[in-house]
């Protein structure tokens, strides 16, 4: 039996953006994944980790990483 391996792309980010990326009521995250198509996994508030992963498709993983990291530079810029 084939076994798929879908791209696996790892983001540092410090914790205190996880909560941009989420949104409000998780709405910007449930976002990224449903125009991506891209599976993103954000550490809940209980862990402290700054690694955020993301798998799927190859260009699906690029797109929602590069919406993850435009939302964290904006962030980055204004707060």
């Amino acid at each position: 039996m084939n076994k798929v391996s879908w791209p696996f792309e790892r983001l540092l980010m410090s914790k205190m953006y996880h909560p941009f990326i989420f949104g409000p009521f998780n709405e910007t995250n449930n976002q990224i994944m449903e125009e991506t198509k891209a599976t993103t996994n954000i550490p809940s508030a209980s862990v402290l980790k700054d690694e955020l992963t993301l798998a799927g498709e190859k260009e699906a993983v690029a797109k929602a990483k590069a919406r993850i990291q435009n939302i964290h530079e904006e962030r980055k810029r204004n707060c």
